[in-house]
């Protein structure tokens, strides 16, 4: 029976001391149906080979400077977890609003203030990722990943 390959991959943008515009990350799950993208469809080409490897544990993907890394590491995969913790809440929050609305007949756009918390919460879980990235590279839990 083939498993269900779920991910949650998101392009960030922060005031984080490295470029955020060019730090990519992707926490790439295994065995739910959890699923969410925010990314280029360049990402998608160099993250194929992680999606369609059934056997792989969850894997914290990065481009870092450039360079692009993947960490296995349970302690960094459950780091990486509670910094997008918010940023799912935030994410629920307004689909759920969104869905009240829409079964309410309200063509009303849902409040601003949820997507202006899901956007502070997405810019801290960017800065937060920059530096569990860098610690895991300086600690050598993370491998190089593709072509350089």
């Amino acid at each position: 029976m083939r498993a269900v390959v779920a991910f949650l991959l998101l392009l960030g943008t922060s005031v984080a001391a490295a470029d955020p515009a060019s730090f990519e990350y992707a926490l790439i799950e295994k065995g739910t149906a959890f699923g969410s993208l925010f990314s280029s469809t360049d990402t998608w080409s160099e993250l194929a080979p992680l999606l369609e490897d059934e056997d792989r544990a969850a894997v914290f993907w990065f481009r870092l400077e450039g360079r692009a890394w993947t960490v296995d590491d349970a302690a960094t995969i459950t780091e990486a977890h509670k910094i997008l913790g918010p940023v799912r809440a935030a994410k629920l929050e307004m689909k759920t609003a969104k869905k009240k609305a829409k079964k309410s007949g309200n063509p009303a756009p849902v409040d601003p203030t949820l997507e202006e918390r899901w956007n502070a919460a997405s810019r801290q879980a960017t800065g937060e990722l920059i530096a569990l990235a860098r610690r895991a590279v300086a600690a050598g839990r993370a491998q190089p990943f593709g072509v350089p």
